[in-house]
């Protein structure tokens, strides 16, 4: 099995598990217990049945009660108790809870929390009253389109599950997310493929969805796992309709960019934009931020089935486990809304972005053995490059030579050539070497010619050559080159190196040899060799130019990155 398969199978088993986990027994109601009559009314006014709509412009006080009815008797029974303002709660005329000071005006009111948990007195079977005296005066009328208040019945054994138990599921997807957020900010960086169009704006949408992704189950989650005060619940509301707006403009946006679209992307951007921006405009005054959420999420997902569907040819792509994995969040948003509003979107987005995680990986490990075949092939080459028939059939015929007559320089010359070997075979394993390496297997290249030929090859130096890192074998190619092609005579110029560092953090390096006979236009062998190892340590940032620079100099150019 793949690792992207595996990591599919996973997913869809955390899926089943979130799914057992919520749906499993365990209803909060009690059996025997419930709470009827809503009624209320504003201070010294007539009851009337509860209407929330009407509750929402009323800024109090006002008092709100309930019958609670008991087919037992209930030793440990807990209230959770919503309501958007102040309040104070009374069982039969007990007060149970205090959750800020309800007041006549703004001044008088201290603000309560959104959701309060109480555990009731102990309680006889039958008929029981709560009242709840409230206020709202730190809310904006309209603010909110739908306000409530509600208390609802449970045992004290619920408590845990009903507060806290699907934010252990998505808290597990926010681990994954943050993984694959991570390793689009930080691993993804170095290794960015440059030759395809987009790939940086689809790293840094996945960066952007991966930071909505984690701010959305955090304001979700805040409700149910530590309250705050009910002025703030208008903030927390828009911050997730916010979150939603974003992830249903980023996801669709990094897929598209997976693939390669859009060709004019400012556009499409706008206009998508545009489209969700509609939905919340009309969504949010007529049916709340539920249904505004709703729609959002809604809408991300058709668009990322669609662009997904659109890609069901491309080559080596996640796209029949995104497939199914969109499919099932679309059933399931459509199942159950409130509970894929309430944080399981995050477990869809979470393996939505580890398995363009896993993608990325699998391309990076097959550009990383591509370049890997690229660095064998390119260290064989320099290896019988500089081990060719002629040249190495000139060293030993000079070497015969200088046995009968000199004895003493072919004892030198044979130890010259072991040194060159040596030295040949170590860079030939590294993917870049300093120039002060490089520049060693030159002199031993120059050296073995002096010893032949009996004549200086003096090579002057200027620059930092210790900063300066490159592939290996690339000048002493270039040196080979002017000795192959007849450039080496006693009256021909000296080699010169020049390294200097550049605008853009880049070095420039100039190499002038002596211009023989034989040489010409420049796409040989050594010039290719020298372009492809370029090519293989720095992609497509680099440049070289080879000419004569007159009738007695060659002259070698390249330009590339500080590393």
């Amino acid at each position: 099995m793949s690792r992207r398969s595996s990591a599919f199978a996973w997913g869809v088993a955390l899926v089943l598990f979130s799914l057992t986990w919520l749906y499993a027994p365990g209803d909060a109601a009690v059996p025997g217990v419930s709470v009827k009559d809503g009624q209320m009314r504003q201070v010294s006014g007539e009851w009337a049945p509860f209407d929330s709509a009407v509750l929402t412009t009323w800024p109090g006080p006002y008092e709100l009660r309930w019958q609670l009815n008991l087919a037992q008797d209930e030793q440990a029974l807990v209230l959770r108790v919503a309501l958007r303002g102040a309040a104070e709660l009374f069982c039969n005329g007990q007060l149970v809870l205090r959750s800020g000071r309800p007041g006549r005006t703004a001044a008088e009111e201290v603000p309560g929390d959104i959701d309060r948990w109480v555990a009731l007195p102990p309680l006889a079977a039958g008929t029981h009253e709560l009242r709840l005296l409230g206020s709202s005066h730190h809310r904006r009328v309209g603010q909110v389109a739908q306000s409530h208040a509600g208390v609802q019945p449970m045992r004290l054994e619920a408590v845990p599950r009903q507060r806290f138990a699907r934010w252990l599921v998505v808290g597990l997807a926010c681990g994954g997310l943050a993984l694959a957020w991570f390793y689009f900010l930080r691993l993804g960086q170095a290794s960015t493929d440059r030759s395809r169009p987009g790939q940086q704006a689809q790293r840094w949408s996945l960066i952007a969805l991966g930071v909505v992704g984690l701010l959305l189950p955090l304001a979700e989650s805040a409700r149910d796992l530590w309250g705050y005060a009910y002025p703030w619940h208008a903030l927390r509301m828009q911050i997730v309709l916010a979150s939603t707006l974003f992830a249903a403009w980023l996801l669709p946006l990094s897929l598209a960019l997976r693939w390669g679209w859009p060709k004019r992307p400012v556009p499409w951007l706008g206009a998508w934009g545009l489209a969700l921006l509609l939905v919340v405009a009309v969504a949010v005054p007529t049916a709340g931020y539920d249904m505004a959420s709703w729609g959002l999420h809604l809408a991300g997902l058709s668009a990322a089935l669609a662009l997904t569907w659109r890609a069901r040819r491309e080559p080596n792509a996640p796209v029949p486990a995104l497939l199914t994995l969109l499919s099932l969040a679309f059933a399931w948003l459509w199942l159950d809304p409130a509970a894929f509003l309430d944080g399981l979107y995050t477990v869809t987005l979470a393996l939505v972005m580890i398995l363009l995680m896993l993608d990325h990986a699998h391309e990076q490990q097959a550009q990383a053995l591509a370049v890997a075949g690229q660095r064998q092939a390119l260290q064989a080459q320099l290896l019988r490059t500089s081990m060719q028939p002629h040249g190495l059939m000139n060293t030993l015929a000079v070497l015969q030579e200088l046995i009968e007559q000199r004895p003493a320089n072919a004892s030198r010359l044979v130890e010259r050539l072991a040194d060159q070997l040596t030295l040949l075979r170590a860079l030939s394993q590294k993917a870049l070497v300093s120039l002060r390496e490089e520049l060693e297997l030159v002199r031993t290249q120059l050296d073995l010619i002096e010893m032949a030929r009996e004549m200086p090859l003096p090579l002057r130096v200027e620059g930092p050559a210790d900063e300066v890192r490159l592939p290996p074998g690339v000048l002493h190619t270039l040196v080979e080159n002017a000795i192959t092609h007849g450039g080496v005579r006693a009256d021909a110029p000296a080699f010169a190196l020049h390294v200097a560092a550049g605008a853009g953090n880049r070095w420039h390096i100039e190499l002038r040899s002596p211009r023989g006979a034989g040489r010409g236009g420049g796409g040989g062998q050594g010039q290719r060799f020298v372009r492809e190892s370029l090519a293989g340590a720095f992609d497509a940032d680099w440049s070289f130019e080879s000419g004569p620079l007159d009738g007695a100099v060659w002259l070698d150019q390249f330009s590339i990155p500080q590393r």
